[in-house]
């Protein structure tokens, strides 16, 4: 049998991505054997600059409903949820 494959429609419908590119974030010269204290300050200017960016961003980009609950960031193994904006 010879036939076209059934094609969903909502394979046709387009969905808008949008990258959004910070400013790049010092980490030092490369370090095999980084301290707990070089790898937070890291994460923290990673953190600072994520939020810059949602908070730069979110309005223009994402539905009020979603800009409006803010960005949560959940470090994995980090214990608590932690909220970025309660470390700046």
């Amino acid at each position: 049998r010879v036939g076209l494959p059934i094609i969903s429609p909502r394979l046709l419908s387009t969905t808008h991505i949008r990258h959004v590119f910070g400013r790049p974030i010092a980490t030092g010269p490369p370090n095999r054997n980084p301290t707990q204290n070089e790898v937070e300050a890291v994460y923290q200017l990673y953190a600072a600059e994520l939020r810059a960016l949602f908070d730069a961003h979110a309005a223009l980009w994402l539905p009020a409903a979603v800009a409006q609950k803010g960005l949560r960031v959940v470090r994995m193994g980090g214990g608590d949820p932690e909220f970025i904006r309660s470390k700046l």
